[in-house]
């Protein structure tokens, strides 16, 4: 179900000036990747917001300011990506264990995550390159990281490797 009335409205009207809706495309494969998982009976409205990849990483941290202001009204945000995500450098076996330049790459993360948000926005991480050749699924951890707020924490709830390079850390914020 795509929510589209007052939260739809919140937006374009709100600080997001430059929002519009797009009624012609469903969930992309990312939302609906993970929403299908977490509310298999998709008995929950969603409102899709697409990433704008022509913008810079502060932008997109910027708009979890943002964005934050919706879960005062018990909107959930969840942005979905990889920590690390170059395909190209995958092992065929789904449980391979992590590679070294993606273990140190998602240590790395995890520790800027708890301590210095502007490491994650500068990409100023180890092999960053090689985790991500290129941004789409990086880019939507910016928004979340930037939603946090004075005072709430960030925690890791689930921490892992798929394929020996996909680090598949989930986090919460607050």
């Amino acid at each position: 179900m795509i929510l589209q009335g007052e939260i739809a409205a919140a937006l374009l009207l709100g600080e997001l000036t430059h929002a519009c809706i797009d009624r012609r495309h469903g969930l992309d494969h990312g939302a609906w990747s993970v929403l299908v998982h977490l509310f298999p009976k998709h008995d929950v409205p969603v409102f899709q917001l697409s990433i704008d990849m022509s913008k810079p990483a502060l932008e997109h941290y910027d708009l979890g300011k943002t964005l934050s202001t919706l879960r005062d009204q018990g909107i959930m945000i969840i942005g979905s990506g990889n920590v690390t995500h170059n395909l190209g450098d995958t092992k065929s076996d789904r449980d391979a264990p992590g590679v070294k330049w993606a273990q140190e790459f998602d240590n790395a993360f995890s520790d800027a995550l708890i301590h210095d948000h502007k490491k994650l926005i500068d990409f100023d991480l180890p092999h960053f390159a090689h985790a991500h050749p290129s941004l789409e699924h990086y880019l939507p951890i910016l928004p979340i990281l930037g939603s946090q707020r004075e005072g709430e924490t960030i925690r890791t709830v689930y921490e892992g490797f798929q394929h020996g390079t996909l680090s598949m850390r989930c986090f919460k914020v607050g």
